[in-house]
């Protein structure tokens, strides 16, 4: 984390390690039903609900379902039932690759250009070669931004691409949090909260949440595998020291992100974010 003009390693909360060790130890994430994604309609409540539950880029482009198809079904049958609520469901994605995310939410906005904040990258004698080797774009990003530095920042910025054959959704959205979603889950709950609707749930994964393009290594004399990240992001402006941007806007409570919501408990939700609405506009 920043502290002053240093930055320092984060320290880990054991209750952080246990959330981690748990995804980890499942290779498909924690996606309810086994499903990378899925969706319910409610068309006599006019509610449905969207469940995006790993961005994965091996689990999603090798579903038998492919993720542009199921996306363009599901936002153009929502628009011909002129579905009033949709909820977007992220309390089981503990992240993966954010062009996924992206991607849906080319679905809710437009003909626009969107500041999503920063990344800081620490360079490193394994990451320059890595870049070298592998990722010739990088590499070459790196020697005319950061050559020569320990840290250097990448400005994110955002412009969705206009496409006539994307049924975009214009009513209410709203987005499930869970302790479990982070990573480039966290990027569409940032987004969403900061310039679409409402977010839901609880408080997401901390520690993790900001961390990327990791390096793998072994220790010398046993062998044993880890892995290291070497840059942080610092979304619309959040860093380590101010964790708004993790906390829900009406929080509630999720005993098991790997269930499927009821249609009950959407219901209360909904009723608890009209509640939410109302004590913010006597504000």
């Amino acid at each position: 984390m920043k502290k002053g003009n240093r930055i320092e390693p984060v320290k880990f909360s054991q209750s952080d390690c246990e959330k981690l060790w748990k995804m980890a130890g499942n290779p498909n994430g924690s996606q309810k039903n086994g499903k990378p994604f899925d969706f319910k309609i409610y068309q006599s409540d006019s509610m449905a609900i969207l469940e995006l539950n790993n961005f994965g880029v091996d689990i999603i482009k090798n579903y038998a379902i492919k993720y542009s198809d199921f996306l363009n079904y599901f936002f153009d049958s929502i628009n011909k039932l002129k579905i009033k609520h949709l909820f977007i469901d992220l309390s089981a994605n503990g992240g993966g690759s954010d062009e996924f995310g992206y991607e849906m939410l080319s679905y809710l906005i437009k003909d626009s250009v969107y500041y999503l904040g920063k990344f800081i990258t620490k360079t490193s004698t394994e990451l320059k070669r890595f870049w070298r080797l592998f990722d010739k774009y990088v590499y070459g990003d790196y020697l005319k931004k950061g050559k020569n530095k320990r840290f250097f920042c990448e400005e994110q910025i955002w412009t969705p691409q206009t496409n006539d054959t994307i049924y975009y959704y214009k009513n209410n959205v709203y987005l499930i949090q869970s302790d479990f979603t982070a990573s480039a889950a966290l990027s569409v709950v940032s987004f969403v909260k900061s310039y679409i609707g409402i977010t839901v749930g609880e408080p997401a994964l901390e520690g993790a949440v900001m961390y990327a393009s990791v390096l793998f290594f072994k220790m010398p004399h046993s062998k044993l595998s880890f892995m290291c990240p070497t840059k942080y992001g610092e979304f619309f402006g959040a860093n380590q020291l101010d964790r708004s941007h993790l906390q829900p806007h009406v929080a509630y409570p999720i005993t098991d992100p790997t269930k499927s919501f009821t249609l009950e408990q959407l219901k209360d939700m909904l009723q608890k974010i009209k509640i939410y609405k109302k004590e913010k506009m006597l504000e």
